[in-house]
Parts: structure tokens; C-alpha cells; sequence
């Protein structure tokens, strides 16, 4: 059989696949297991992690849909601009002209690679607040 496990890699690819380092009675229980018993709780963790991973990519599919979809009604309701739409958006969650296009994008829970999309909003909303 060949062997893929890593006991060096075992934390992260448990928080990859559980959201969370494994507890101390995982890492004594890892250490008890075989060569072979290593390798098919390490196959499981790596199914766990693309599952999770198939489960992230339809949520962010989901909400970027969702985002889309209140950009287009506050269109619809006035907003002028694209940017307008997404500045009706980020006032209504309330958030502090101090945070950040990344935390704007986990509270809408989109890919951190649509930060672009609220940098210069959330800049012209600080020079407003200050």
C-alpha cells in the first residue's frame, strides 16, 4: 500500500475538512492507529475536505447570485449606478466605515476575490465619516 497520510499535515488538513485543528483526544487517537489505519482516516479526512469545499463553492455560487439579485432591485429602485447599488447594500447592513472590503465580503458570504468591488466604496464612505 502506498502511504499519502502526513502526521505534520494531520491539523490542517483536519481544520480544512472540520473548521477546526482536532482536539487532543484526536491527536492521541491518531497516534494510536497503524500505517494502514493511518492512511484510511487520512483518505476519510480528505473526502470530508472536498465535500466541504463542494459545499463553500455552492454557497458563495449562491450568494454572489443573491448579491447580483439585490444589486439588480436596487437598481430597479433608483440607485443610479451600479456603485450606488452596492452603497444601498453596504449601508443596510449597518457596518462601520472602518471595516474592510474583505469583511464586507464574509458577512455576504462571497469569494474574498470580489473585495475589489467595495475598496473604493468603503474608502469614499470613511472620507465621509471622518
Amino acid at each position: 500500500m502506498e502511504y499519502t497520510y502526513s502526521d505534520e499535515l494531520l491539523s490542517d488538513l483536519h481544520k480544512d475538512a472540520y473548521g477546526c485543528r482536532p482536539g487532543i483526544a484526536y491527536r492521541l487517537y491518531w497516534q494510536t492507529l497503524t500505517a494502514d489505519e493511518k492512511q484510511a482516516e487520512w483518505d476519510q479526512l480528505i473526502s470530508a475536505m472536498k465535500a466541504e469545499q463542494e459545499a463553500q463553492r455552492k454557497y458563495e455560487e449562491e450568494s454572489v447570485a443573491e448579491f447580483e439579485q439585490q444589486i439588480a432591485r436596487n437598481l430597479d429602485m433608483g440607485a443610479g449606478t451600479r456603485k450606488d447599488a452596492i452603497r444601498w447594500i453596504i449601508d443596510s447592513m449597518e457596518l462601520s466605515p472602518y471595516d474592510d472590503a474583505g469583511y464586507v465580503c464574509y458577512k455576504l458570504g462571497l469569494p474574498y476575490s470580489m473585495e475589489h468591488e467595495f475598496v473604493n466604496i468603503l474608502a469614499e464612505m470613511h472620507k465621509e465619516a471622518a
